[in-house]
């Protein structure tokens, strides 16, 4: 008897499990055609896991409004509870449900009980999370990287947005201060760069993403609407190095020639060791996004030799290619000579020189990453043409450095892991008219970055604005 006893409550007590099983599949499916007619409208949306019943109904509810305001759900959370506890109570099990807002999320604790079973947990429900009530609107933001094959791993990710309307209608602040960008938890700050346009239509943003899924789509978070909120924008923190010269890691150097006719085919040398060299500054005010950028100028004697700004930096492994970009603008004299950015490490041969006069050997002790060459008003610059790559020995000219600020983007994946020199510099070993008024020279640099490259890039959709209304 005592056997079958025991057999009979085991049996018993799976049936039970199973009555309330499929109690809790037929109250989904009669919760869900309360809420919304289909469960296709929630598939679509994707990545939520859906833990129970009422935190089910409350995603249902939160996708058919588009819209988190604390009264609303509050009074609708109430509703789910009574409506799930008087189903169950009709079918003999004790259901009793409580809920708190915790940390700007709602917390569900449920009790199952009956037949003598009986379970009591806590549920996030990520799906009507805020990340911050202070900040009352967002956005979805689509990270689209379907056409590529490589998952990306703290990849830098352009977003362009329309912060102009957003600030006519009070939405954000005029600086685009209060601007933030969430991780796909809805919990995690992710790292950005205000690239410029704050109060535009087309206001660049660089945002550091965690992961981004090979062939796959990652969500982000736009937040924004803090009127007391200061910005974070930082680009030190999103890119793999980065310098807009508000406080420079360059530092400013001078090798000046010191014996002009060494080297000098010509018997006339204008050569001298008293040149002005007036400015090489890392702080300038002339920019191309404030507060600073940096600045060379020759003076009007032009200057022997090569001067400018200079840091050494380790060039980081990842599995992806990488470029350097940056903004250049330059002006000089008819017999201005090199001015731009190049990368030198040790190999290259680089030091000071002597005068060069026919085989220009010494320009290329660096490799170029943009260049300007002679004179700039009236007539253009002129490409640095025909120099040799000091990696390969293959000729090569780099792009032009115009008299407008010219954006550069070049890929610099060779230098994975090693450590080079960055230079920005103006460089004249000609000697005969070097310190000149002919060959003056100014040169204008500013938010050099050098970031992740995979192609076909991901690319930023930002979606429908959502509202939290406390």
């Amino acid at each position: 008897m005592h056997k079958l006893s025991k057999c009979f409550k085991a049996q018993f007590f799976i049936i039970s499990a199973a009555l309330v099983i499929t109690s809790i599949s037929i109250m989904a499916f009669y919760l869900q055609s309360l809420f919304l007619p289909t469960a296709t409208s929630i598939s679509v949306k994707g990545e939520l896991e859906y833990i129970d019943v009422a935190r089910d109904v409350l995603c249902k509810f939160y996708y058919t409004e588009k819209r988190f305001d604390t009264r609303t759900y509050l009074a609708h959370l109430e509703e789910v509870e009574e409506t799930l506890e008087d189903y169950f109570a009709e079918h003999g099990i004790l259901l009793s449900i409580t809920h708190e807002i915790l940390d700007n999320k709602i917390i569900f604790r449920y009790n199952l009980s009956g037949f003598g079973f009986k379970s009591e947990s806590f549920v996030k429900a990520p799906c009507i999370s805020w990340w911050n009530l202070h900040w009352l609107y967002r956005r979805p933001v689509l990270i689209n990287n379907t056409l590529n094959s490589n998952n990306l791993y703290n990849y830098q990710v352009l977003v362009v947005l329309d912060t102009q309307t957003l600030i006519s209608s009070g939405k954000m602040r005029a600086d685009c201060g209060d601007i933030r960008f969430i991780g796909s938890d809805d919990e995690t700050e992710l790292n950005y760069w205000i690239e410029g346009g704050c109060n535009t239509p087309n206001t660049r943003i660089w945002v550091k993403v965690p992961f981004i899924p090979a062939n796959g789509v990652r969500k982000i978070y736009l937040y924004y609407g803090n009127s007391s909120a200061t910005s974070e924008s930082n680009g030190t923190k999103v890119f793999e190095f980065f310098d807009d010269f508000s406080e420079s890691i360059f530092t400013s150097y001078l090798n000046r020639l010191t014996d002009c006719n060494s080297g000098d085919f010509d018997p006339l040398d204008w050569c001298t060791v008293s040149d002005t060299m007036d400015t090489i500054t890392n702080t300038s005010s002339t920019y191309y996004t404030p507060p600073h950028g940096s600045y060379l100028n020759t003076g009007n004697t032009g200057f022997c030799g090569d001067a400018g700004l200079v840091t050494e930096l380790t060039i980081p492994n990842v599995n992806t290619d990488l470029l350097i970009e940056f903004y250049a603008r330059t002006s000089g004299g008819t017999r201005a000579q090199y001015r731009g950015v190049a990368i030198e490490k040790n190999g290259y041969g680089y030091a000071q020189k002597d005068c060069d006069e026919l085989s220009g050997g010494n320009y290329n002790n660096v490799y170029w990453l943009a260049c300007a060459y002679r004179r700039a008003i009236p007539v253009p610059p002129q490409p640095c043409s025909n120099l040799v790559d000091p990696e390969t020995g293959n000729l090569y000219t780099p792009p032009l450095i115009d008299t407008d600020w010219t954006f550069i983007s070049e890929n610099i994946t060779r230098y994975r892991g090693e450590t080079v020199r960055l230079r920005i510099l103006v460089m004249d070993y000609s000697c005969d008219w070097c310190d000149s008024v002919l060959s003056r020279a100014e040169l204008w640099v500013d938010d050099i970055r050098i970031r992740q490259y995979s192609s076909p890039e991901p690319f930023a959709e930002v979606g429908e604005e959502e509202v939290v209304v406390t």
